[in-house]
């Protein structure tokens, strides 16, 4: 049986470039030595041409130099269908666009899992296909399972009239997961949001994980989610379970960069999670976040997913924008606002605070560290102070103690983080927003404070 030729590779599945199967590479020495090695990323580059990712192989490198051509086989993941590209080897390179999509998706893996200084990309080298060949088998092929495709432009659209009819922040945040979920189909979500003056992205919201992770935060740089916003390029992981044990890999990696023994939230994480996509969402040239989705299903996700997260990401990035700039000028304390009581007949209340790092402590259990935390313990103890217990979003912006920026202070997602960690952890203290500008603190006990200088 004779396998087809061609020099096309449309013939090919985009799945045979997401790295699931690790493709085979055959080069020649000039004294017709043959070598093979195994190769972790092949980057389509488009029908006639493909990328390799030049890393550790020496003798591969001296081959292609002494002998320019070679061979490929790359595997279909969903049928296992063989292909093998007759390659001519035709250049190397070390920047532009083809170069900083191999690097930045190597970068993210490398970071992952701890590995980020044994895997530098040295080139993408790129080769001509001059032949594309089926292997033939045996027996009938086993057919893909079909992907179910919503329709995402109905779904964009059922977005975009959602997060327009939401009144508050809070609405926007929750309308935007939910409809990614049940219109687009990503059913595992999560929303980082940027604190530029710590240089650490926090999670606001999520939604189909076991804990929410509201509050987790991690560094720029650090792991898929990091490095898709520090390059603010997406990133797109086709099977981790053979890439890299992801969440494994960030929680170490975190510890690694903060030290072992510090306080965090986990992050939202789906257990078994296979397929993982990032996205970062860019506003007026600056990083606001990333969005991100995972599944269990290995191949979940392809270049439709990635441009249509990227839409919808920026459509709730700048509803979310809008809400936070609004300032609310015409909210008032009311003039009569009684002095805090505690509710019912509860304990004390107390309250640990770590200047160092902003960190929270709830009788003896964290809660938050950074700007939420900080917020927490200041009006804590103005209720204290002042007797009592509402606050205005004016006079928090104004106040020296929290030290927000004059422009885009990232108030009031941070306020909605801070509502939610406090709900989710069932605490005693809790915090409501009855009228848009003005925040009102309940306290289930007395509440003593402690500041730790350590």
């Amino acid at each position: 049986m004779n396998m087809p030729d061609t020099t096309s590779l449309r013939a090919l599945s985009p799945s045979c470039f997401e790295g699931v199967i690790p493709a085979a590479l055959g080069t020649c020495a000039a004294d017709g030595t043959p070598n093979a090695t195994w190769l972790s990323q092949v980057f389509l580059v488009d029908d006639h041409h493909v990328a390799l990712s030049c890393q550790f192989f020496r003798k591969t490198r001296a081959n292609l130099d002494a002998h320019p051509v070679a061979q490929l086989l790359v595997v279909d993941p969903g049928d296992f269908t063989q292909w093998i590209l007759d390659l001519r080897f035709v250049r190397s390179e070390t920047e532009g666009p083809t170069f900083d999509k191999m690097k930045h998706r190597i970068e993210a893996i490398a970071s992952a899992s701890k590995m980020d200084h044994v895997f530098a990309l040295k080139s993408a080298d790129v080769f001509e296909v001059i032949g594309v060949n089926l292997v033939p088998r045996e027996g009938e092929s086993r057919a893909p399972s079909p992907r179910i495709t919503p329709n995402s432009l109905a779904g964009l659209v059922r977005l975009t009239e959602g997060i327009a009819a939401a009144s508050e922040l809070a609405a926007v945040v929750e309308t935007g997961l939910n409809v990614l979920g049940t219109h687009l189909a990503y059913e595992s979500v999560s929303l980082y949001l940027l604190e530029e003056s710590e240089g650490h992205l926090y999670a606001l919201a999520s939604r189909g994980f076991q804990s929410s992770g509201v509050g987790a935060r991690i560094p720029l740089g650090v792991s898929v989610i990091g490095t898709c916003a520090q390059r603010r390029m997406p990133v797109r992981i086709a099977d981790a379970a053979r890439e890299l044990l992801y969440r494994r890999a960030v929680e170490e990696q975190v510890e690694r960069v903060r030290g072992q023994d510090e306080r965090e939230i986990p992050l939202p994480g789906l257990d078994g999670a296979r397929s993982l996509l990032a996205v970062p969402l860019v506003l007026h040239g600056r990083l606001f976040g990333v969005l991100t989705t995972e599944s269990r299903r290995a191949l979940a996700f392809d270049d439709r997913d990635v441009e249509v997260l990227i839409t919808a990401g920026h459509l709730l990035a700048q509803a979310i924008a809008l809400h936070r700039d609004t300032r609310d000028e015409d909210a008032d304390r009311d003039a009569d606002d009684a002095p805090p009581k505690s509710e019912g007949s509860f304990a004390p209340i107390k309250i640990r605070y770590y200047p160092a790092d902003d960190s929270v402590l709830i009788d003896g259990d964290y809660l938050i560290k950074g700007l939420p935390g900080r917020i927490l313990f200041r009006v804590l103890s103005l209720r204290q102070a002042e007797g009592r217990s509402t606050f205005l979003n004016r006079e928090l912006r104004l106040d020296p103690f929290l030290r927000l920026p004059a422009f885009k202070d990232n108030l009031e997602t941070r306020l909605l983080m801070l509502q939610r960690r406090l709900e989710e952890k069932g605490s005693t203290i809790r915090l409501s927003r009855e009228q848009r500008g003005r925040l009102h603190v309940v306290c289930e006990g007395d509440v003593v404070l402690e500041t730790v200088n350590a």
